[in-house]
């Protein structure tokens, strides 16, 4: 008898823009990483006309892939959340995002460890590896960050969302201004308060289709160059913190309004769809296909092609777009590849992590009271 293999998203239900705002985010994450990790270390990369284009872009979705991303699974988890551990699903989300954690970190492990040179994030030995288990220092932790999230905010369920979201502001606040450490992990208490947000808010966001109008757009773009004004002259760190939150948030509000009005167009949303229902995949994949770039970068091939590039202004200017499509079209190409094959299992969870969530489910002696978070 065939296994069948459940898909814990395609059950969540989506609105129709959803996809398309998380597809939008995970090519903002390509991007930025494109740009950040590549474009910025070529020598010549400062020539072509549009090299400042790049720079302030990766500036602006620093702002954006994250906490759009984070505010987008916060909503669709919403009411998995709000139930509580009972038979609500909690579980299987927790053990399947845990297990695509675990998985991908074991196969970025073995990446490294048959690749030598200097990239991003690399997993150095076998007590790098045991602390990323517990303290994510590579491109997944954003994977980790929703196995702790979840769990949390359902434990949090009976206090109010003002009480949560103001703690959570708090914390926001506390880690830009002290801490310093450049670990991937540090990004985690200062991140939830976006996912705490898509929680909460989730049946705002659901009716943002109904909502937005041209002068919401008008009133968001002005929001982020104001608060960046007054970010620059106030040398207070509190302070600093709370704009940078602002600049955020009014940046993701912003997105999600741009992804609404563009799916209007059916090539648009069609394009973001196909691509946010993927998230998974092009995820976790496009930064082992770009340390693979990168290493192509690295050997006398790689140099003479780069050259060759930025020989050209035109093509120097597209460098970041092209690779970033490059990747995109690699990992949609492994994935359409693996569906539907013995190696499914890298972006579609077995039955037995579901079978263990649901039996943690059936086990579980918390009542399910009433959510009384409200929405923020």
């Amino acid at each position: 008898m065939s296994r069948t293999y459940s898909d814990p998203e395609a059950t969540l239900g989506r609105i129709s823009w959803v996809d398309s705002a998380r597809g939008l985010s995970v090519i903002a994450i390509v991007l930025f990483h494109v740009v950040l990790w590549d474009y910025h270390d070529i020598p010549g990369a400062e020539n072509p006309p549009l090299s400042g284009f790049w720079s302030f872009q990766n500036g602006l979705m620093g702002s954006i892939r994250i906490p759009m991303l984070l505010l987008l699974s916060g909503m669709l988890a919403s009411k998995k959340i709000r139930r509580g551990f009972g038979a609500s699903g909690v579980y299987v989300n927790i053990f399947t995002n845990a297990y695509f954690y675990f998985l991908w970190l074991g196969i970025y492990g073995a990446f490294f460890l048959f690749t030598t040179g200097d990239l991003p994030h690399r997993i150095t030995g076998v007590r790098d590896f045991a602390l990323n288990l517990v303290l994510p220092d590579t491109t997944l932790w954003y994977i980790f960050a929703l196995v702790v999230f979840v769990p949390v905010l359902a434990v949090c369920r009976q206090v109010p969302a003002w009480c949560v979201l103001a703690t959570l502001v708090i914390v926001f606040i506390a880690m830009h201004a002290w801490s310093e450490s450049p670990a991937m992990w540090t990004r985690l208490p200062g991140s939830m308060i976006f996912f705490a947000l898509g929680v909460y808010g989730a049946r705002w966001l659901s009716q943002m289709t109904q909502k937005v109008r041209l002068w919401h757009l008008l009133v968001l773009l002005m929001v982020p160059p104001m608060a960046l004004f007054v970010h620059g002259r106030v040398n207070v760190e509190v302070i600093q913190g709370a704009l940078g939150l602002v600049v955020q948030l009014s940046f993701a509000a912003l997105a999600l309004a741009v992804v609404i009005k563009m799916g209007d167009l059916k090539i648009i949303r069609r394009l973001g769809q196909t691509i946010g229902r993927r998230t998974l995949a092009i995820y976790v994949l496009h930064a082992l296909f770009l340390y693979i770039w990168l290493l192509f970068g690295q050997s006398q091939v790689g140099t003479e092609f780069r050259e060759a590039v930025f020989g050209s202004a035109f093509w120097g200017s597209l460098y970041p777009m092209l690779v970033t499509f490059m990747i995109l079209g690699l990992s949609l190409t492994v994935h359409w590849l693996v569906s539907g094959t013995r190696f499914r299992f890298l972006f579609v969870a077995p039955p037995v992590v579901s079978r263990v969530g649901r039996w943690l489910e059936t086990r579980a002696v918390r009542e399910d009271r009433p959510f009384r978070g409200g929405s923020a």
